[in-house]
């Protein structure tokens, strides 16, 4: 073989040692942290969906006692149990409940209402939130709102320039081999 031919064909082992090493890893890992993002969203629109639901039914009805099965995670997305959720509001037939909170007892006022409903929402961070159930809704809208026009877009991009990059490597390599 001529020194050209052996240039050439180092150089196509050296593209396909970059594409297979890095350009693959690159992709996978944009492909996953776009899974995630997609996965977070999604998380986030069943907790609306879950919340609106029980709200509105409250709304409607508020002697009719609501009660839900549902899964809860205690942690770290690996220890659930079985919960049951009631209504977001107190049956007509209850008494409106007396809290107080430490700071409330500080400042010496007393929270009575009907709604002693209290979410506690994933605001991230691992932080969470004690939200009632129209901040948890806003929270959502507005969560699921900065995802999808900022997370997800820069991650959609990302993951479409590396797709592209990719794609053309390999049909560079493919036509560089049929030159062969």
């Amino acid at each position: 073989m001529s020194k050209d031919v052996q240039d050439a064909q180092l150089k196509i082992e050296e593209y396909t040692q970059f594409v297979n090493n890095a350009l693959k890893p690159q992709l996978k890992e944009a492909k996953q942290s776009l899974e995630e993002t997609e996965e977070e969203i999604s998380e986030y629109t069943k907790l609306l969906a879950a919340i609106q639901q029980l709200y509105t039914e409250d709304k409607v009805d508020d002697s009719v006692v609501m009660a839900r099965k549902q899964r809860v995670d205690l942690g770290y997305q690996t220890v659930y149990c079985k919960a049951t959720v009631g209504n977001m509001k107190t049956d007509e037939s209850t008494k409106a409940t007396t809290t107080r909170s430490p700071a409330a007892t500080a400042a010496g006022s007393t929270n009575t209402s009907n709604n002693d409903h209290r979410i506690y929402v994933h605001v991230g961070l691992g932080f969470h939130a004690e939200l009632d159930p129209k901040q948890a809704i806003d929270f959502c809208i507005q969560r699921v709102e900065f995802l999808k026009d900022n997370k997800l877009y820069h991650r959609q991009k990302h993951y479409t320039r590396l797709y592209d990059h990719y794609q053309s490597s390999i049909n560079i390599l493919e036509e560089l081999e049929k030159v062969q």
